[in-house]
């Protein structure tokens, strides 16, 4: 079995499954309102800044279920309407 002793460029790095999806807030809205609400009341998203909510929405987004793609929108929607900092 041939081994690879040095390499002169570097592997191809896996591209992102959400690289070309554009944030949709509508959809972000619809993913945010169905999903939450399942486990507790909706938040105001205007209630925390856009600081604030990238740490909750790294908690919450696993435990929501909600996939790459409807994070980008989720997450998209949360600081369209965050709280000025």
């Amino acid at each position: 079995m041939p081994v690879i002793s040095e390499r002169t460029t570097d592997p191809p790095k896996p591209e992102s499954p959400v690289a070309d999806v554009k944030p949709d807030i509508v959809i972000g809205q619809r993913v945010f309102t169905n999903q939450c609400s399942k486990c507790h009341d909706l938040p105001d998203p205007a209630k925390y800044n856009t600081e604030r909510w990238d740490g909750i929405l790294r908690t919450m987004i696993p435990r929501a279920g909600i996939s790459r793609v409807n994070e980008v929108h989720v997450t998209a929607y949360v600081k369209a309407n965050a709280k000025s900092n």
